[in-house]
């Protein structure tokens, strides 16, 4: 009987060591798990704060896009404008040439 005991305390014995075995992977797989759940939570927020950034940069090269088509268009109608009383000032000077020159013709005859 007594070797009957201690094969049943010898079996006890590894019953609770391979319990505390399973038990150490449990708490190896949770801590684990813990990690894993942080280090996917800390990626997913650099994920998002490297999109949004993506996003913002996007925003403002839009935003300076459209800014430099307004202002160029704003330019180029300056230009167009400034180009346009450049053309009609050198048509009203050779108009006065030509309004003088017919003015004078008379007298520059009647001194000859």
């Amino acid at each position: 009987m007594h070797g009957v005991l201690d094969d049943l305390q010898d079996r006890n014995s590894d019953i609770v060591h391979s319990l505390a075995n399973q038990f150490t992977c449990v708490n190896k797989v949770a801590d684990t798990t813990s990690l894993n759940t942080e280090s996917i939570a800390n990626l997913s927020s650099i994920v998002k704060d490297s999109i949004i950034q993506s996003h913002d940069k996007y925003q403002q090269i839009t935003r300076d896009l459209f800014w430099f088509n307004l202002t160029f268009l704003g330019q180029s109608t300056t230009y167009t404008a400034v180009r346009q009383m450049e053309l009609t000032l050198l048509q009203l000077t050779q108009q006065l040439d030509e309004i003088f020159s017919a003015h004078n013709l008379p007298f520059q005859g009647a001194y000859q």
